[in-house]
């Protein structure tokens, strides 16, 4: 399965700009579904939404990376070349990290997505990201964790056969 979005200046709570892929949120209704009937409960789900007024994206440069590079010809050139394209994503599945920092159980779930071209480009300039669609967390979102494949507990096959179930009714 694919995901498809577009290249996007986007900016956190704080002001902050950072660069992401703008998602449609019905590309991602099967994951938010199988994690519904998972049990997740409906609250970590509405988190997420509230945080990003309602919007799903992938993160390709952060904040922290995009103040860093932002006078670097070399990134410049890398964000022109992909800002306002559409970019597609090869999704493996929904992934879950949990820490626990200061007494305070903290997790995540998300899509975990590749496009080696992006990572290509982007690892060249030093800019390294799992990309990866939050879909829900409790009670914060979690940072600083790797959120790939080594961390799915639904693979794609799983998520299908449930969306194809769903479809047969």
């Amino acid at each position: 399965m694919h995901i498809t979005g577009k290249f996007i200046e986007l900016s956190d709570s704080t002001g902050q700009l950072y660069y992401g892929i703008d998602i449609a949120s019905n590309d991602i209704d099967c994951f938010i579904t199988h994690l519904r009937l998972k049990g997740i409960n409906e609250q970590f789900i509405s988190k997420k939404l509230h945080r990003d007024n309602g919007k799903y994206h992938i993160t390709i440069v952060n904040t922290m990376a995009s103040n860093k590079f932002k006078s670097d010809l070399n990134f410049q050139s890398t964000i022109s070349q992909f800002l306002n394209t559409d970019i597609s994503f090869e999704v493996f599945g929904i992934g879950h990290v949990e820490t626990n920092i200061k007494d305070i159980n903290k997790q995540a779930w998300f899509i975990v997505c590749e496009n080696s071209d992006l990572q290509k480009s982007f690892s060249d300039l030093g800019i390294l990201q799992d990309y990866h669609i939050t879909i829900a967390f409790e009670p914060t979102d979690v940072f600083r964790v790797r959120k790939n494949q080594e961390t799915i507990i639904y693979p794609m096959s799983e998520i299908k056969m449930r969306t194809n179930f769903k479809k047969s009714l």
